[in-house]
């Protein structure tokens, strides 16, 4: 996971990119103790006045006492707008 932050062009210093993640593409469930968060971001080149990339993130989380961990996550590239 270190590597994808490490490498992923929205983080790279030299990139002057926006993150946008609208509403609709937001999905999350709680179960008690446990829950789910899948989000799209589309990744706004604001040089260039484009988007740059569109990814996605899945995770499971944990409650744990009164704070919310990650337990999995997966991360990627989303080929279709």
């Amino acid at each position: 996971m270190r590597a994808y932050f490490a490498h992923a062009a929205p983080f790279q210093p030299n990139n002057h990119w926006i993150g946008y993640t609208p509403a609709m593409r937001i999905k999350a469930a709680v179960d008690g103790d446990k829950a789910t968060l899948y989000f799209e971001c589309l990744w706004m080149d604001i040089d260039k006045n484009a988007i740059g990339a569109h990814s996605f993130s899945d995770m499971t989380l944990e409650r744990v006492g009164d704070k919310w961990l990650i337990k999995t996550i997966r991360v990627g590239k989303v080929s279709k707008l």
